[in-house]
């Protein structure tokens, strides 16, 4: 709206985080996460340790039961429980979603912050029982909302898959806490991504040709439970395969709009990506390491090198539509 009032060259101004192009099975977050993480040089330690997780929580050999009871304490047996074993591999990808969500500082817990740096010091190095202790604890970091993590995990529950978790307005002891706007808020989105968008509360990780794809139980029907259970849409794939025949997605070409793509952001790729697709006097700007808005609020908006990289991608857009002006 700034850019639109400033410049009435522009009729429209998207950002990358509205999607574009709805998707069901949306395993590019995944494969961003993987990018970003890849810059840190870690990605291959992470993946093994992420193949153990698997391998652990879908065997019934004791001595990993009895690990997996210690370690990440389910409230229940998972049994072999389809929906229980992608409701496990969901809390343990989200963590990463959210560090990736905030390029690296999202910090809950002031105490003990996890960046994209720390989850490679204590995901990519160290044995492998290390690092699954390393995995749990940044489980138990992601769901502590201040007063601890929970005592038990409820897989049974699906924390982002669960009906109950979903549809209360107060969440009890979930771990967003008893804040009634993030009920209503993921309500909302919970019907949007069932209904039009498709990227689901949380995004499927099996076939993701990521680090993440080791978590095979999480897949494009595991991660839209929620959709029949909650609100009986059991077709999603259909209606979100007819929004994009509805509005065009990002191959409907559109006249005088301006696109402001994050490079890091995880909506990248539901979002404008080649000039080709651009209608007459519209433009494409990426900002080259810019994740998201909440970039600008985050511990490392003071960081001298993180400051630097946001305020050249900002005036970026600005030396980029003054240049459009002069022709």
């Amino acid at each position: 709206m700034y850019t639109q009032s400033k410049y009435a060259l522009f009729h429209g101004v998207v950002a990358s985080t509205p999607p574009l192009t709805a998707s069901s099975n949306f395993v590019q977050w995944a494969q961003q996460t993987d990018y970003v993480l890849k810059r840190t040089g870690c990605g291959p330690k992470v993946k093994e340790t992420l193949k153990e997780f698997h391998r652990m929580i879908g065997s019934s050999n004791a001595q990993d039961i009895n690990l997996f009871q210690n370690t990440f304490r389910p409230c229940t047996p998972l049994n072999g429980n389809l929906t229980k074993l992608a409701s496990a591999e969901a809390s343990i990808y989200n963590p990463f979603q959210g560090i990736h969500y905030s390029n690296g500082d999202f910090q809950y817990n002031n105490n003990w912050p996890w960046t994209l740096e720390t989850i490679c010091e204590k995901l990519g190095t160290g044995t492998l029982p290390q690092r699954i202790t390393s995995l749990a604890q940044l489980q138990d970091w992601w769901y502590d909302m201040g007063s601890g993590p929970p005592t038990c995990y409820d897989y049974n529950e699906g924390f982002w898959m669960g009906k109950n978790n979903l549809l209360n307005i107060t969440w009890g002891n979930h771990p967003f806490g008893d804040d009634s706007s993030y009920g209503n808020k993921w309500r909302v989105d919970g019907y949007q991504n069932c209904n039009e968008w498709g990227v689901a509360l949380v995004q499927p990780t099996a076939a993701s040709n990521s680090i993440f794809e080791e978590l095979s139980y999480l897949t494009e029907d595991s991660s839209h439970t929620y959709c029949n259970a909650i609100y009986g849409i059991a077709n999603y794939k259909e209606k979100i395969r007819a929004f994009n025949e509805k509005y065009g997605g990002s191959s409907k070409k559109v006249d005088n709009v301006m696109y402001i793509v994050g490079t890091t952001n995880p909506y990248f790729h539901l979002s404008m990506q080649s000039p080709a697709f651009l209608g007459v006097n519209s433009t494409l700007f990426f900002m080259q390491g810019v994740s998201f808005e909440i970039d600008t609020l985050s511990k490392k908006s003071v960081n001298k090198a993180s400051l630097n990289q946001f305020m050249q991608a900002y005036d970026g857009i600005t030396e980029f539509i003054d240049a459009r002006l002069s022709n």
